[in-house]
């Protein structure tokens, strides 16, 4: 998904994870490696159970997790 900035982003997960019930809860760490400032994020989703049941660093990976949790809770449904 490249061309979005981090705040797009993080208002396109925080929107999924909305539509979806879930919580968002924004994980940042940065440090240095070989000289370099490096920033890693990890959103995940809560469930009114406080359970994290999606998660990813990126916009693609929080889709695809919630997309698993969704395809898992169906089946588990039917």
């Amino acid at each position: 998904m490249k061309g979005l900035s981090r705040q797009e982003e993080r208002n396109l997960i925080r929107r999924a994870m909305a539509e979806n019930g879930l919580r968002l809860t924004v994980f940042g760490q940065s440090y240095f490696s070989n000289g370099a400032l490096v920033e890693e994020i990890l959103y995940t989703g809560r469930s009114d159970e406080e359970e994290v049941v999606a998660s990813g660093t990126c916009l693609a990976e929080a889709l695809e997790s919630i997309e698993k949790w969704r395809k898992g809770r169906f089946i588990e449904g039917t």
